[in-house]
């Protein structure tokens, strides 16, 4: 698990050898982002599933019973690593609704690598 983040945007990527997945956290930057998970790839059968920006239409969200979807604005995440309810978060807010994924490493932060 890899997470990249810039400008209170988390972009977030989980290789497995059955899956590549990529998703987008944390506050947007424009109305036109969508956040949430991005992509889904699959060695054998290539992308299977891709959000596209600037519509409620093409991107992977749930719809609330208002009719928005979920990825129609700011999504907070918590990354863990190790086993749940431990205390490696980072970002995010505790108990906020957002996303959560787990790792068995420590996540990483690139933005200070640039």
């Amino acid at each position: 698990m890899e997470i990249r983040s810039d400008l209170g945007q988390d972009f977030v990527f989980v290789r497995r050898p059955g899956l590549y997945l990529g998703g987008y956290f944390g506050a947007r930057g424009t109305s036109y982002g969508r956040t949430g998970l991005t992509f889904l790839w699959h060695p054998d059968a290539g992308t299977i599933v891709h959000s596209l920006n600037n519509n409620n239409q093409g991107c992977w969200g749930t719809v609330r019973a208002n009719g928005v979807p979920d990825n129609a604005g700011d999504q907070p995440a918590e990354y863990f690593a190790g086993e749940p309810g431990a205390s490696h978060g980072r970002g995010g807010t505790p108990g906020a609704r957002g996303r959560s994924a787990s790792a068995t490493a420590p996540p990483t932060d690139r933005s200070a690598r640039r």
